[in-house]
């Protein structure tokens, strides 16, 4: 996949991942600030994008205990989550057509329950068939950082793209930050082959 920097860098796209970035929290204090600024923040990202001038702050962290008590990581919004976004927002639609058609997680219009109906009719389809149950052991922890640049640079050429991918990857001490909008797609990456398997 090559030209994903101009989309990334566009005016629309850099809007739509300001909208998309704050829009679950408007009320928030730091989501105010950037859409009571908008344009002066459209602009600043945008010159970000464009010179490659942007420096991502450390990660901040929070335990979920649902299902399972995991830390989840998380970026402030601005400029960190907007950037995020805009990468987001372009690459999603090219790679998710690149994933297995089984692969579920954190794709919209597919997700848990599809994935729970198509293990069902498999199952009434084949009662006699064996099946595997398997699980990576806190996988987004355990992805190796060079694997997974090496595994993007399989699928994206955009030398830019993957300057920032790359600076996002390295900006978690271990594995890939579970949080992150873009980590899923990262994730699901990293098991193409052995879903294609």
């Amino acid at each position: 996949i090559g030209k994903l920097w101009s989309r990334i860098c566009d005016y629309k796209n850099i809007r739509l991942a300001i909208h998309n970035a704050t829009k679950e929290a408007p009320q928030r204090p730091d989501n105010m600030r950037v859409l009571e600024r908008r344009e002066q923040c459209v602009e600043e990202i945008h010159d970000m994008l464009v010179n490659e001038t942007y420096q991502f702050h450390p990660l901040m962290h929070m335990v979920a205990y649902e299902p399972k008590e995991r830390i989840i990581d998380y970026m402030i919004t601005y400029p960190d989550k907007i950037l995020i976004t805009c990468v987001h927002n372009v690459l999603k639609t090219e790679l998710i057509p690149k994933f297995v058609e089984n692969t579920y997680s954190s794709i919209k219009g597919r997700g848990l329950h599809k994935c729970c109906a198509k293990i069902q009719k498999e199952v009434r389809r084949h009662p006699n068939a064996y099946y595997v149950l398997t699980d990576i052991k806190k996988y987004y922890g355990s992805i190796d950082h060079d694997l997974c640049k090496q595994k993007l640079r399989n699928y994206i050429k955009d030398t830019k793209c993957l300057r920032f991918l790359d600076a996002l990857i390295d900006n978690h001490e271990q594995g890939i930050a579970i949080g992150l909008s873009l980590s899923s797609y990262l994730a699901n990456l990293n098991l193409c082959q052995v879903d294609r398997w």
